[in-house]
C-alpha cells in the first residue's frame, strides 16, 4: 500500500473549506481490487492515523473523489498511479478533539463460554461492493 501527498483542485465547497489550515491531504491506494487488497489499505490507514495521533494530529476522510467507482480511473491517472485503485483520500492536520464515542461495558458485550461464527469475508466484500463481482 502507498500514501502519497496530494494537490487537489476541490469543487465542492465544504470540502475546500475543511481542507483550508490543513497540514496535508493524502491518498491510499491499492495494487489490485480485490478484498485482500481492501484490508491492506485499511491497515494500512490505521497506521497511519495512529503514527498522526502520536504526534497530536488528527486525520479525516475525504473520500468524494474514490467513491464513484467509475471514476476511480480518471483519479487515479490524475495521481500518476497507472493501474492501481485510489482507496482513501485523507485530511491530517491540527484540529480540536471530535466527541468521543459512546462505550458500553465489556460485560455487555463479551459472552463467556459461547463461540462466536465465523465471518464469510468474501460474501461481506461483495456485498459491500457488487460491482467488482
Amino acid at each position: 500500500m502507498n500514501i502519497e501527498l496530494l494537490s487537489l483542485n476541490i469543487q465542492g465547497v465544504k470540502t475546500r473549506q475543511g481542507l483550508q489550515g490543513m497540514a496535508d491531504v493524502n491518498h491510499v491506494h491499492s495494487e489490485k481490487n480485490d478484498p485482500q487488497h481492501w484490508i491492506a489499505s485499511g491497515r494500512c490507514y490505521e497506521r497511519l492515523a495512529l503514527q498522526a495521533a502520536a504526534f497530536d494530529l488528527r486525520t479525516a476522510f475525504t473520500n468524494q473523489p474514490v467513491e464513484v467507482s467509475r471514476l476511480r480511473p480518471q483519479f487515479a491517472q490524475y495521481l500518476g498511479i497507472g493501474n492501481r485503485r485510489p482507496d482513501l483520500v485523507i485530511r491530517i492536520g491540527h484540529a480540536p478533539l471530535g466527541p468521543k464515542s459512546l462505550r458500553r461495558r465489556t460485560a455487555e458485550v463479551v459472552v463467556s463460554g459461547r463461540s462466536v461464527p465465523a465471518v464469510d469475508h468474501r460474501a461481506v466484500a461483495a456485498a459491500a461492493n457488487p460491482s467488482a463481482a
